[in-house]
């Protein structure tokens, strides 16, 4: 939950799933794969991966529902929100 109480969270959906694999088939991985120094290649790999990840998988707030329509959520409820 971010500061406010609300809660994140990141949609994984067949669709974003798709549209990251076509990002990592079109990055250069050329200089994580030719690093000599391990510790190099997996910073540059993990960055790498975390960026393609929050544009393919942005943390986003889930909503609240606030009318009747909600399961479990009666007028008496509402009113004390």
């Amino acid at each position: 939950m971010d500061e406010q109480g609300e809660s994140l969270f990141r949609h994984y959906s067949d669709t974003n799933i798709s549209k990251l694999i076509s990002c990592l088939h079109m990055n250069d991985w050329s200089k994580v794969l030719s690093d000599k120094d391990v510790n190099i290649a997996s910073e540059i790999f993990t960055r790498r991966m975390e960026l393609l990840a929050n544009k393919n998988f942005p943390v986003k707030k889930r909503r609240k529902c606030l009318t009747p329509n909600c399961p479990g959520m009666t007028v008496n409820l509402i009113s004390h929100i």
